[in-house]
């Protein structure tokens, strides 16, 4: 059963190295995070999980889409949550579609964790 009250959140991230220090980190502050290489599986987990997510941590460049593709799929399953992007390169016409997604924050990769982990401290409130 899923418990709605959990702090769970889905990191969307093809890089796997990178993908394990999220994961480390933000379990560390007492987050479960469910993770996601690509588009497919981030829909995936989103629905395994029954939307059940207090944020949303994606990268722009993905195997099989960009990651407003991602936020697209997911708002369309009902998410309303916050989402953060994390890329480490991205124009600035890509960067403004995401702001019309309504994302709450973009960190430029590297980022410092402790950055990452204030943000979603802050945004992803039970």
């Amino acid at each position: 059963m899923i418990n709605p009250l959990l702090k769970r959140i889905l990191c969307v991230e093809d890089d796997s190295q990178l993908r394990s220090i999220l994961v480390a980190c933000l379990s560390w502050r007492g987050f479960e995070v469910i993770t996601a290489g690509d588009h497919t599986e981030a829909l995936a987990q989103f629905s395994a999980n029954q939307g059940h997510f207090q944020c949303v941590i994606t990268d722009h460049h993905l195997p099989n889409a960009r990651g407003f593709e991602v936020i697209d799929s997911l708002r369309e399953a009902n998410y309303q949550g916050p989402v953060i992007l994390i890329s480490g390169g991205i124009k600035d016409f890509e960067l403004s579609e995401y702001y019309k997604r309504n994302i709450v924050a973009y960190l430029k990769k590297p980022f410092g964790l402790s950055a990452l982990l204030d943000l979603v401290s802050k945004v992803a409130r039970v």
